[in-house]
């Protein structure tokens, strides 16, 4: 039996910030916007973390329809993302206030495309006292990460940045790039960004390549958080197909410190605050048996208690 201290999973690096999940689900990245988006109908303190949306660290204008594409499947949706970005320094200018008054820890999601980008971006956003952590997502395609890549992109950003930090992986190669990122100086590993999928558009006739949500995902993620819990000696947060209690719990059974929400956020804003109160009322419960995971790193490696 655990007891009600035992509750909090932290990320812990010496001579810098401890990042502590008081409570065990985020947001994942790209479902809560900069951290406003769900201002006056979810309470942010429900959350362990706000994740960001991805920040990319110069401004990118694509053209391309406005908004978001939805395409509707049998149990789930394709989604082509907005490639448009306002680039790093418009968005602390924007947020950097609201990032201070949040009462939960701020996680920035870094989109890793470009070497020298990461580097910078890792810099500046160091150096804000309203961030937390950072979470660095890797190139996601259907066929994974190039595993040199990964490990420069994480190299870059570890150099520059002093707190704690994540990596998201791909789903496709997750194991094969897990152990590289842990070496390059990941703290922790987010298992994983949603699959990639492709489908016609009926209203255009062309292709959409996007990203794929449904209860299905856990499905694939699930057995990969029990497999990176043995392959490597890091904290994993779970992220895919989070559509209920019974599914937060599993993810938590299979060794995951933290769970993401991402498409249940918009499909139903008042079921994921519900969802949030019953799993925070379990961790509340001193009879509950919840695992406490604790990231040690030295310049040797990594522990978890």
């Amino acid at each position: 039996m655990q007891t009600r201290e035992s509750f909090a999973a932290a990320l812990t690096q010496p001579s810098t910030r401890e990042l502590p999940f008081l409570r065990p689900l985020l947001p994942a990245a790209g479902c809560f916007g900069y951290g406003e988006a769900y201002a006056g109908i979810l309470d942010v303190s429900l959350f362990g973390a706000v994740v960001t949306r991805p920040i990319t660290y110069r401004r990118r204008m694509v053209p391309q329809r406005e908004g978001a594409t939805v395409l509707p499947l049998p149990a789930g949706c394709l989604i082509a993302h907005p490639q448009t970005h306002p680039g790093l320094s418009s968005v602390l200018s924007q947020h950097r206030a609201r990032w201070q008054a949040l009462s939960v820890p701020l996680i920035c999601h870094l989109s890793a495309t470009d070497l020298e980008e990461t580097r910078k971006a890792a810099r500046r956003l160091d150096a804000e006292t309203a961030v937390a952590a950072l979470e660095l997502g890797l190139p996601s395609t259907h066929q994974g990460s190039d595993r040199t890549r990964a490990q420069s992109l994480v190299s870059a950003a570890r150099r520059r940045f002093e707190k704690p930090l994540l990596v998201r992986l791909p789903l496709q190669g997750a194991l094969d790039l897990a152990p590289v990122c842990v070496q390059a100086g990941a703290d922790a590993l987010v298992a994983t960004a949603p699959p990639q999928g492709a489908l016609r558009d009926p209203a255009y006739g062309h292709r959409i390549h996007g990203d794929l949500y449904g209860p299905w995902v856990k499905a694939q993620v699930l057995p990969l958080v029990e497999e990176l819990r043995q392959l490597v000696p890091v904290p994993i947060v779970a992220c895919g197909g989070v559509h209920s209690l019974t599914d937060v719990r599993e993810y938590l059974a299979a060794g995951a410190i933290a769970v993401q929400i991402d498409s249940l956020l918009w499909r139903d804003p008042a079921a994921v605050a519900s969802l949030a109160e019953e799993i925070n009322a379990e961790w509340d419960d001193p009879a509950a048996t919840v695992a406490r995971a604790t990231l040690t790193r030295d310049g040797d490696g990594s522990t978890v208690d």
